[in-house]
This record gives C-alpha cells, structure tokens and sequence, in this order.
C-alpha cells in the first residue's frame, strides 16, 4: 500500500470513529417497515429474511397505507409490520408504563383481532378504547404519538403511522409503512437493546496493512466481513507472546462495502497480532500475518540531529516507510497548535511534481463542518407495461465536512428496487447510482432515492436525503416527469430558485398541464402552465425567506394520466452557526379539579446560530393545549411561554412543551426539542407535580459532573421518594432519596461520555401519587471543527547564494495559500461567526491562518541552525525548514534546491 492510498484510509478511519461517536445507538440502526408478499406466509418469510436475517413479525395488515390490521397470531394479510431488532416476542408487557397505566410495551391497541382499526398505544389508560387486542413487542419500553416530521431521536424509533390525529384522540385510524407520507400521526417507541447482530455476519479477513513497521509509524487494521452492514469493530493488539500491546485501536464502523480500516501507533520493537471482533457479539478473528515492529535505524539520531523532519529523508523508500517516526511530530515538535491529529493532518510524502524529486511535510489545516448529503432522480423515459428497466441517480454532498462511505437506496411503491454503495464524498462532489432492474406493471407507481439509508453519516441536516417521483404506466400509454432547480439550497433568504420540469411520454400526450409548487405543503400551485411542450422552465419562481427543508414539487397531468416529481431544496440560516432549540417546563400555580390551570415554560436557543421566528405547542396526554409564538432567537437567549387553560381532572397525566413543532428552524440537533412532565391529581385535593432542572444544558463530550435538581409542588405530599436517571433509558436509578424537603439537589451526578441527547429524569411517589419530567442534556463531539479541511499553505524555499563555510545564505520563503472551499457570497454585514472575506467570499477561517501564511526572506550563517522568528505559532516550522535547505545545500555541494511544504 503506497503512502497516498494510506492517507485515505487513515482518513476514512478517523472519519468512521466521528459518526460512530456521533450516533452511539443511533434511531437509523432500529428499523421498522410494511413487508409485502404474497400470502401471509411468504410476507413473514419475507420479514425474516430482510435486513441479513433480522426482521420480526410484530403484526400483519392488509396494505402497506390505508390499511386494517390483524394480531400477529392471527394472521390473513399478506402484509406485515416488521422491526429488524428484539426476539419476535409479541407477548404484552407484565410491566407498567408510569406515564400512560398501560403495558410499557404496548405498540398499538386493536378494536378486534383482525380486521380492525387501531389506536395509539402511548394514551394514557383513561383515554384508552381499545385495550383488549394489544400489539405488543419485547424490546419496546413506552410508545407515544408524535407528529409524522417528528424526529424519535436516539434509541427511539419510528414504527408505524395512524391517520387519526389529536382531533381523533389518536384512535379509531388506519395504517401505513412510515415511509409514506399521507397521514400526520406517527408511533415512537423507545427500543431497550441494541440491535440484533446479523445472523450470517462474519469476517472473512483481518490484516495488517504491512509486514513491517517503525517505532512511532501509524499503522492500518484492515478487516473485511460479510453481512454485517451497521455494525462496529474493536481491536486488541498482542504481541506474538501473548502481552497486551499497551494501547488499542479506536472502533470503527464497518462501512457499506464490509470493510473497517482501524490505525494503531506502532510501539516498542516485537511481534504483533491483532483481534478484532463485531461489537456485541462473540464473532472475531485473529489476524493471520505478524507486523514486525522495528526501532527506528541509528541513523536516525546520528549524527545529531539526525533525522527530525520529512525533508531529511533522501530517498522515496525512507520517506514512504518513515523509520524515524517524523511524520507525525514534523510540523508539532514542541509546538501545540496546532498539534498533530487534532486540528490539522501531518505526513511525510514523496513529491515528484519537482524537478528535483524529494521528501516534504504536509499541514493540512481543519475545521468541523458536518457533510449534507441529498438525492437527485435522473430523468429518464417512462416505461410501457412489461418492459424490464432500470433507473440513474445522483447522490451529492452539498454540506461542508466529508461524508464516509454510505448506501443509497432506490424504492419503487414502498419496495426496495437495489442499494448502491457510495463512497467518499468530499464537499461538493457527487456519485452516480443505478437501481436494480424492475419489470414495469399497469398502474401508478412511485419512484424514491434516498442517500444514506442505514443513517451512518451524522449531516447538518437529516431531513433532506430523498428524491421522489411518481408516473404512469399502460400497456400502451405512460407518462412520467423529472424536476431539476437551478440551485440545490443556500443561505436564506435564498430567492429567485428556478424549476424545470421535463416530461416523458408515449402514446399520445396531447395538452400537458404543469403546476409548480416551491414546496409540496403548499395547497395552491406558485405556477401554472397549460402547452403541447414537454418541457417548462419557471425561472426565478421561488423565494425563501426562512431557513428549512423545502421540497419543490412539479405536478403534470395529460390524457388522463398523471406524474410528479419532488427534489429538496435546502436553506441554511443566515449566520455562520446553527441554532439549537430545547424546552423546559415550569411548574404551575395550583392544580384543583374542575379548576382550569396553565403551565409556564420557555424556549430557550443554545445552539451557535440565530433561530428565526418558530412555534412552540404544549400537549396534555396527547392532545394540544395551546401553541405559542417563539420570536427570532440569537444563541443563548430564550423566550417566555404558556400553555392555554386546561380544566384539571383527576388522574395521571401526561404535560409535554416541544419547540419548533412545525420543523421550520434547521438546527444542529433535532432530537432534543421536546421536555415532558407527568404528574398525578386525587379527588379530594392531593396532587403531586415536579420540576426537573440541570445545571447545564448540554456541553462537549466527555461531560462530567452534571447535576440534577428537582422541585415538587403539591397537596398532602408527606415523605416523598426521589429517584434520579442520568438518562430515561435506564432501569436503575443513579441515586435514590427519601426526604420530607420538596427540593432535592444530586450534585454531580451525570457523566456522559460520548456525544448524543440524553433525557435526564426524575421520578417522584408520595401518598400513592407518581410524578416525573424529563430534560434534554446534549452533549456534542469535542472537536466540532475537526472535520473539515480550510485551505492549505504552500511554501516554496529558495536560496539566492549559495552556501560557503562560515558565510551568509539568504532563504527566500514564498507562500501560497488555497481555500479549500469555493465560499460564500458575502451578506450585507459582511463575514461574520469565523468567516472572513477573501477575493470578495466568505471563507471559514476562525483562526485567520490564511493571513498568517506570507512571505519572508532570511539570512542565515552556513551551517549554523538559527530558529526564525517566521509568523506567529508558526515559527518553528519555519526553523525546521530553514535546517533542511541548509543540509540539502551542503549535501548537494552549492547546488540550488527549493522545499515546498504542503
């Protein structure tokens, strides 16, 4: 393996630990879906075989939308409601869910056994109608209702829609598979295990990347499985002896080829062997080559000072192998910042773009902006009945950070029609993908591509992955339409967005009817065009004023046929951050039954960017009790809101404040917008309510120390139970009290190790009544500018004399510096939030490197090691480069030579 291909490799490793960091038990790897076949048996059969051998039948129905549902021991439906995680076990809970009284892993209540209507599992037990016919699942642990945009957030899923909403109490609904869109009620639920492990999943090689290795080398794990898509790997490294290698390599996703490429520090000479193993199951394999770790050779500290940068290696084999260990500490020796790894790359490479081939160091300067990853359906000619076709895409990365290797995925009805793999993709760049062939039935159909199907890259914005479009096919007719924008997305407000829609058609297509819609919510088409052309361009039709995900959509209708086509257009808020929206509940006044009480709350933005104007709703066992407007947000303000009034009644009850409820502010993180309280009230007067607070909000991983306080408010409370969870997940409480006091404080209590939305809870019992809330902590990745290149600097070293014992040599240093994005029209304050203006663009720079990369000329006395005073931090550097011109010089007996740094 040539150096280069190494330095990719080592890339998609650290970039595979970020997601994996990212998305510790990620909603994207729990998965439920309508599985279609053609009698109930082979729908079941169907189930088990998808997603590598891990579906479960958790009920049947009688279509994947519109449709009636039957208990999974009941069977007479051809399709099934399938998860890809748990046992299978349908049997109902013998525990109770505190917040609803039902089963804590009750799904859905049915009217009858089969053929039946069904409602949601997360009512309270008092709003229940249908508690006979449970559909219940083992490894589910609370369900509640949410809004189809919803995001469940982490170890949460999403199962299965209802077409009934609040208006319905969530009952009496049909069904359909949560890919669709024609209903506004979804089912969350909680998922208490870790995925199943794919039942075929093996590895079926581990190697080290070479045979041998220097002290101090970085050096490549390479591991092929098979059908372990959305698993992790872990590494122990051994000497051949059998003693544990002092540190291990981090794990790593296993990306959608099979393949996990780990790196490990070489340590002190001996023999090495690895293991590497599938996180959470027993499958591993002993690597079956030995990496001999050598010493660095003496001359690499002989004479002094030896080799102690790149450049001090004169032939391509050393410079490649890098005996000495330099290429790591060149550009860091003594010199934190930037420290190698964290902030920029550093390496030893071979140029040969010289006329005089020689070794270099390379600093390639970072920041941490996320990847945008977004689908494009290829237009293509519509299809008659029977023939056997196939469909093109484009997967593109329209954000600023790299995305790992994923998998898209073409669908046609709500069936899966082939993945693609997709590779690496740097901002901007994009990867062509093709469907598996599908042979073409009478009727309408439905066309989707959607990037990133198993959620293993973590993206600014999630909402954005998929591409629709529906035509029509005849024996004899069939019309079909692509849609493409003349811009992919932007900084609101983003204006003057173009659509063209091209249309495709045989047997006759006569007068062709457009409408155009800038986003599909809309009820009333932006344009409209009435023409024989099969092809209209609406330039300049859409303007949007607020940041979002907007699905431009174009609706085509000829001969009694219809076709539409939906692409997303995606805009950013103004400001060089992203805000953060979370929720936290106040405590009312006084809860009396038959008396109407309302409840305080605020929205408060902790994210870096400004939130445009939102809408925040409360909820009161599922059913909304008031929305309230939320004006602009800059980071860290917040603003003041109260629900409507709600006429107390005895019993629990559910009280829930989300912000942004109508998805309109893209915010870095989607998953903590929602805070709950639950509460209980007696006849007679009793009631018991909590408030649950944190000392902070969220932070960098690792976060420790976070504490918990609890208020309890109420009537005839006496003694009071205290019961602490760092996260809601858990079984256990992290600390438990009894006092008589109605504030409680757990000091310290919290530590969160890896990145993610933890659910804080307090439960509290007193006098036979229960209460908890529930607050959202976030905690983000250490480096949150760690991902993404900036620019390079490029020195080139000259010297004008040359170099005679005891006299002077002057060293020219001309420096050239190239951003690494092409940049942002500038708004009309100019470049702000570590933005700064370079040939009339923004670029990311918050630490102004560009203008610290310039020229200087220098004297120096031959051979004499003299430290320049270069520019700022980077003085050293430029101390190192100095030392190599004057070796090389004496070397090559006064010819002239020239050093570039990349």
């Amino acid at each position: 393996m040539n150096y280069n291909q190494k330095s990719i490799l080592l890339l998609i490793a650290f970039l595979a630990l970020s997601s994996f960091l990212l998305s510790i038990i990620s909603a994207a790897n729990f998965l439920c879906w309508i599985q279609q076949g053609t009698n109930p048996g082979s729908a079941a059969a169907n189930c088990n075989a998808a997603y590598a051998n891990t579906g479960q039948v958790i009920m049947y129905t009688s279509n994947v939308t519109n449709a009636h549902s039957a208990l999974a021991s009941q069977g007479g439906y051809s399709n099934v409601l399938c998860c890809n995680f748990g046992g299978g076990s349908t049997a109902c809970s013998s525990t109770t869910d505190p917040l609803t009284g039902q089963d804590a892993n009750k799904i859905l209540g049915l009217a009858y056994s089969t053929n039946s209507h069904a409602e949601s599992g997360g009512l309270t037990l008092s709003y229940a109608h249908y508690n006979s016919n449970n559909v219940c699942y083992d490894s589910v642990n609370s369900c509640e209702q949410v809004p189809v945009n919803y995001n469940c957030g982490n170890n949460w899923t999403d199962v299965i829609s209802l077409s009934s909403g609040p208006s319905m109490n969530y009952t009496n609904s049909h069904v359909e598979d949560v890919g669709y869109s024609n209903y506004g009620t979804k089912i969350c639920c909680n998922v208490t295990v870790t995925p199943q492990y794919p039942k075929n999943c093996q590895i079926t090689s581990a190697l080290w990347n070479t045979t041998l290795a220097y002290k101090g080398n970085n050096v490549d794990l390479d591991v092929a499985t098979q059908n372990c898509l959305g698993q992790q790997i872990s590494f122990s490294v051994k000497k051949t002896d059998g003693t544990s290698a002092v540190n291990n390599p981090n794990s790593v996703n296993i990306d959608s080829n099979g393949n996990a490429v780990g790196t490990w520090n070489a340590e002190n000479a001996s023999n090495y062997i690895f293991n590497a193993t599938v996180i959470g199951t027993s499958i591993s394999n002993i690597s079956s080559n030995i990496l001999n770790v050598q010493n660095p050779p003496d001359w690499c500290t002989t004479p002094p000072p030896g080799v102690v940068k790149c450049s001090d290696y004169l032939t391509e084999a050393n410079c490649s192998l890098d005996p000495c260990g330099v290429g790591n500490s060149t550009i860091s020796v003594d010199n934190p910042n930037p420290p190698c790894g964290s902030g920029a790359v550093c390496s030893c490479f071979w140029n040969t773009s010289e006329t005089i081939n020689q070794c270099e160091g390379s600093v390639k300067y970072k920041s941490g902006d996320t990847p945008d990853l977004i689908s494009q359906i290829d237009s293509f000619s519509c299809p008659l009945v029977g023939q056997s076709v196939n469909f093109q895409g484009t997967i593109e990365n329209i954000g600023q950070g790299t995305a790992d290797p994923s998998t898209a995925g073409f669908t046609m009805d709500g069936n899966s029609i082939g993945t693609q793999s997709v590779l690496t993709l740097t901002s901007g760049s994009s990867s062509s993908v093709t469907s598996d062939n599908w042979t073409v039935t009478d009727g309408q159909h439905n066309l989707g591509l959607c990037a990133d199907i198993t959620g293993v890259i973590s993206e600014s914005n999630e909402n954005n992955n998929c591409a629709n479009n529906s035509f029509f096919s005849g024996p004899n007719i069939c019309l079909a339409v692509s849609l493409t924008t003349s811009v992919n997305g932007g900084v609101a407000p983003l204006n003057g967005v173009g659509l063209t829609a091209q249309v495709s058609g045989q047997g006759g297509l006569g007068t062709i009817n457009y409408s155009f819609y800038c986003d599909k919510t809309e009820t009333t088409p932006d344009a409209i065009s009435t023409t024989t052309e099969n092809k209209v361009d609406e330039a300049g039709l859409c303007n949007y004023a607020n940041p979002g995900v907007y699905n431009a959509t174009v609706i085509v209708t000829a001969n009694g046929m219809t076709a539409s086509a939906t692409v997303p257009i995606t805009v950013n808020g103004p400001t060089g951050g992203t805000p953060d929206l979370i929720s936290d509940i106040g405590t009312p006044l006084t809860l009396v039954i038959g008396n109407n009480a309302s409840f305080p709350g605020i929205i408060k933005n902790i994210g870096q960017g400004t939130a445009d104007p939102s809408t925040a709703g409360f909820t009161m066992d599922g059913n909304s009790i008031g929305t309230q407007s939320v004006p602009t947000l800059t980071s860290g303000s917040s603003s003041s809101v109260t629900s409507d009034n709600w006429t107390v009644t005895d019993g629990q009850h559910n009280l829930g404040l989300c912000a942004d409820i109508t998805g309109v502010i893209s915010e870095s993180n989607e998953n903590n917008n929602c805070a709950n309280s639950s509460f209980s009230v007696k006849i007679g007067g009793d009631y018991l309510f909590v408030n649950l607070n944190s000392n902070v909000n969220g932070g960098v991983a690792p976060l420790n120390g976070v504490s918990l306080s609890a208020q309890v408010s109420g009537q005839g409370l006496g003694t009071i139970n205290y019961s602490f969870y760092c996260d809601s997940t858990e079984t256990t409480p992290d600390v438990t009290y009894t006092d008589t006091a109605t504030t409680k404080t757990a000091d310290g209590l919290c530590n969160y190790t890896n990145p993610g939305v933890y659910n804080a809870n307090v439960t509290v019992t007193t006098n036979g009544m229960t209460a908890s809330a529930t607050v959202p902590i976030t905690v983000t990745v250490s480096n949150n500018k760690g991902n993404q290149k900036i620019g390079t600097c490029y020195y080139h070293a000259t010297s004008s004399t040359t170099c005679q014992n005891n006299q002077l040599i002057t060293v020219s240093l001309s420096a050239r510096w190239e951003w690494a994005d092409a940049g942002v029209a500038p708004l009309a304050g100019g470049c702000t939030n570590g933005y700064v203006l370079s040939g009339g663009m923004c670029h990311y720079d918050p630490q102004n490197l560009a203008a610290s990369c310039t020229d200087q000329t220098e004297s120096l006395h031959c051979p004499t090691q003299i430290p320049l005073p270069f520019f700022t931090f980077y003085n050293l550097v430029a101390a190192l480069l100095i030392v190599a011109v004057i070796y090389i010089i004496i070397g090559m007996r006064k010819k002239k030579v020239r050093i570039k740094l990349v």
